[in-house]
């Protein structure tokens, strides 16, 4: 018992300190835009590189992960998290910025795979609910300190200075880490790799995403995803525009909502232990329906206090989807093959936040904010519906426990 709370424990640390230095960019991009003159589109183009090196730096990252294990992908994680931040922190000249962010960006997508693979092997099959939820509970905390230390930092030090304090704070952690992330390796016996060792990635990926659980998984992670982004971008102007709210008050609701969800997403996963790993995507589903039906809720609320009470509803169920995905990964994936199975499925999650957003602010641009939201809504409603009956009974398309990759 006590080494599993010390693993859990290790991958939690591990993931933190890797959303640290993905969250670098934001609390000081004001900080960034004034000192290096940059434009809107040279904001924007950050963390577009930012997540273009996920998406190619996730399968590969996932397979290094089960190729090489645990320690080594590490040791990625460690090294692209302190160079891009000091490379970011040390410079004056724009295009260095853009460097700095890919190596983040790629470093935070070696994360989620090696994270993953850990959590697999640390907690029981039967805990898989709660050790995910709370794994990636870190990365809100990560995000909500940043939040906080960044601002007080830049303006007593300047930006450049609140960077490199990060990557010393990063690397110092990441280093004494890295002892009890090999100790967990070796506990783990993850050094046997005999089922992925010898498979390319490009072979590799063809069989993954033969599967249709592994399809059913791109689906649920692009939408979700997607629809938490546009929940993110959007919910803060349609307080301000709609109801009234002030900008500082409407971030207010959406900063509680964030960490309100820190709560609720280890009791979401816990209740996904409780009724059964069969029950994970029926809890999707729900998920699905509850924001499906504050999304149109916020819109036409009659009062700001109603609107907020949405918001809060929404969020706190919407934003607890991803621990109990990454435990129904780990239902369909022995922890030989996690690594690039997370890899792969977390493509399609990060194209669907840069896509879905798209379509709801030209929907709110063309014709209203109440239209736009009641239509995501009525799609949740309805992708909700499909997952429910396809895995009506606790059935739908599942993997062998020794599925070939």
């Amino acid at each position: 018992m006590h080494r599993t709370v010390r693993a859990q424990g290790t991958v939690f640390a591990a993931q933190f300190v890797a959303a640290l230095a993905f969250w670098a960019y934001s609390p000081l991009v004001e900080y960034i835009r004034q000192d290096l003159l940059l434009t809107a589109a040279h904001i924007g183009l950050v963390p577009l590189v930012l997540d273009a090196a996920g998406l190619l730096a996730a399968p590969i990252g996932g397979w290094v992960t089960d190729r090489a294990g645990v320690t080594r992908a590490y040791l990625v994680v460690l090294v692209g998290s302190v160079a891009g931040l000091a490379v970011m922190g040390a410079t004056a000249v724009y295009p260095v910025v853009l460097l700095g962010a890919a190596l983040i960006g790629w470093q935070f997508a070696t994360a989620g795979p090696l994270t993953n693979r850990m959590v697999s092997v640390a907690a029981p099959r039967t805990r898989y609910g709660l050790a995910y939820s709370v794994k990636q509970s870190s990365v809100t905390l990560a995000m909500a300190a940043w939040l906080v230390a960044a601002p007080a930092l830049a303006d007593r030090f300047g930006w450049r200075v609140a960077l490199l304090a990060l990557a010393g704070v990063v690397g110092t952690a990441g280093v004494a880490l890295a002892t009890a992330v090999a100790r967990a390796d070796r506990a783990a016996g993850d050094r046997s790799r005999a089922a992925v060792v010898g498979a390319g990635i490009l072979t590799a990926l063809r069989r993954v995403g033969a599967t249709a659980a592994m399809r059913w998984m791109f689906a649920i992670g692009f939408c979700f995803q997607g629809v938490q982004f546009a929940f993110m971008t959007f919910a803060i102007p349609l307080l301000v525009d709609r109801h009234g709210l002030t900008a500082g008050t409407a971030a207010a609701a959406l900063a509680a909502t964030q960490a309100a969800a820190v709560l609720s997403r280890p009791l979401i996963g816990w209740l996904s232990d409780l009724t059964g790993a069969r029950s994970r995507p029926l809890l999707l589903a729900l998920i699905a329906a509850v924001v499906g039906v504050s999304l149109p809720g916020m819109a036409l609320a009659g009062s700001p206090a109603a609107a907020v009470g949405w918001l809060l509803v929404g969020g706190v169920v919407g934003f607890a989807w991803i621990g109990i995905y990454f435990a129904r990964l780990a239902d369909l994936w022995p922890a030989q093959r996690l690594g690039f199975a997370t890899g792969v499925t977390l493509v399609p999650i990060k194209i669907g936040g840069t896509v879905i957003p798209a379509p709801l602010g030209l929907g709110i641009a063309r014709v209203s904010y109440a239209a736009a939201f009641c239509a995501f809504g009525l799609l949740l409603l309805g992708g909700a519906g499909v997952v429910a009956w396809v895995h009506r009974a606790g059935g739908g398309p599942a993997l062998p426990e020794h599925a070939p990759v």
